[in-house]
């Protein structure tokens, strides 16, 4: 199988920010000796009964019908459940529990002929490599340099050269689901071999954004922004992290090759259906998932670590790991702005956990620089939503609207910046217009600052 390492920068970029979301879990500290902390029994956590009452009758009153109580989804319910089996520390209940929690965030099966993750692995194996010519023209786009025409000329003989694995990537796109069938069942073990795949294929359609003209272009540059929810349903965080990764990195090709009628049927869906709260909650579900299966292993007699029966720490340290994760979870759906404190507060717990919480400070990531790295996912996927809309306006009146107050047709919480809670920033430029988020600082730079505004640019 030849394998071709596309896009160097982008896979890099992927490499490091994955890197770095496992070098900002918390590490544990040197093996100290620490007091145990007693475990109450379940005799003790008992509440004595309270003492009998004789109450007077009362005259009979009209019944009421019943009180019908909300549900709670089964995945909060998860939670309570696997704390109470912790805190009695029957391991077959707790492996009992963890069963369910995997059925509930194992992404659903999709039959061949709809996967489109069979079509995206069979195109990656077909890619043809670079010869030496190619990958400096290469090295030169990624950078950012202009291209000279012989360059230019290269890399066009190479997309030409893998016409094959376009094709087969635009036919994935078509496909109804994806699912990359990975062992979830091994935890922290799982082998995620696709995730640098889908880099290097999102980068030769970036490229052929960039070189093709019209309707190819765009098309092109559609389908690299809606490549990051191929692992939208993935239940672990380097998935999201590189979901995200690939929205954002899909983005200025698609304002370049924007088209004033608004964007295809397919790239309207696919946003209008993106739900990364949704998928960060399976993320954390996920994460929970194999860090307690790590609890069972490192707790096994054999390994050496003595049993949480005879050591409370152990079972002390998988609870605290747990009610984190619990109130993470809880987090997940809002909107950064309103869980910017919450978050800090959840780093400071983290970093008081008692000593021998070492799993915890092992296994728990930097919540605030995951989900704001998230709201930059989600800002990106509403400016380009509210892109489609403005668009839309334009064709109905003849021109974009002087604010966005003007676009009745969209919900009024679509046009809120994950990051301030307040308005996107829009003014008409020309004949198109300059629509951002004022991104991670709250600052706002005019739609000036690439580098901390996330920004989308139309004509001038």
């Amino acid at each position: 199988m030849k394998e071709v390492r596309w896009l160097i920068p982008l896979l890099l970029g992927a490499i490091l920010l994955v890197g770095a979301f496992f070098l900002l879990r918390k590490k544990p500290v040197p093996d100290k000796v620490t007091p145990v902390i007693p475990r109450q029994t379940k005799t003790e956590r008992q509440t004595p009964p309270p003492e009998e009452i004789v109450e007077e009758s009362a005259p009979e009153k009209t019944a009421l019908p019943p009180k019908v109580e909300k549900k709670r989804p089964v995945e909060e319910e998860i939670f309570d459940r696997l704390l109470a089996a912790i805190q009695s520390w029957d391991k077959d209940r707790i492996r009992e529990v963890l069963e369910e929690l995997l059925a509930i965030i194992i992404p659903e099966p999709v039959p061949d002929a709809q996967n489109a993750a069979i079509l995206y692995m069979e195109a990656f194996d077909k890619l043809s490599v670079l010869s030496d010519g190619e990958k400096a023209a290469r090295d030169s786009f990624n950078t950012g340099e202009p291209l000279t025409e012989e360059q230019k000329e290269l890399l066009r003989r190479y997309l030409e050269k893998n016409r094959t694995v376009i094709e087969m990537i635009e036919e994935g796109d078509q496909r109804p689901g994806c699912n990359f069938e990975v062992e979830w069942n091994d935890g922290y073990f799982a082998q995620l071999p696709h995730i640098s795949k889908m880099i290097n294929l999102q980068g030769l359609i970036l490229l052929r954004s960039r070189l093709g003209e019209g309707e190819d272009a765009l098309r092109s540059a559609e389908i690299a922004a809606r490549f990051g929810d191929s692992l939208a349903s993935e239940p672990i965080i380097v998935s999201q992290l590189v979901q995200n990764l690939l929205i954002t990195k899909s983005h200025n090709f698609l304002q370049e090759n924007w088209n004033p009628e608004g964007g295809g049927p397919a790239f309207t869906n696919s946003l209008q259906n993106r739900d990364l709260g949704k998928g960060m909650q399976r993320a954390i579900l996920g994460e929970l998932y194999s860090s307690a299966m790590l609890f069972i292993k490192k707790t096994d007699e054999e390994s050496g670590v003595p049993d949480p029966s005879q050591n409370p720490n152990w079972a002390n340290d998988l609870e605290i790991l747990t009610k984190l994760y619990q109130d993470i979870y809880t987090l997940a759906p809002r909107p950064y702005h309103e869980i910017r404190e919450a978050l800090s507060q959840i780093e400071n717990r983290i970093e008081t956990v008692p000593r021998f919480a070492e799993i915890t400070q092992e296994m728990t990531p930097s919540v605030a620089r995951l989900f704001q790295n998230r709201a930059k996912a989600q800002a990106t996927t509403d400016t380009q939503r509210i892109a489609i809309t403005l668009a839309d306006h334009r064709n109905r009146h003849g021109n974009y609207p002087t604010s966005l107050a003007e676009l009745k047709s969209i919900s009024p919480g679509l046009l809120e910046d994950p990051f301030t809670g307040q308005s996107y920033q829009y003014r008409r430029e020309g004949n198109g217009f300059v629509l951002y988020s004022v991104g991670a600082d709250g600052l706002d730079n005019g739609g000036n600052s690439t580098e901390k505004d996330i920004i989308f640019r139309v004509g001038k």
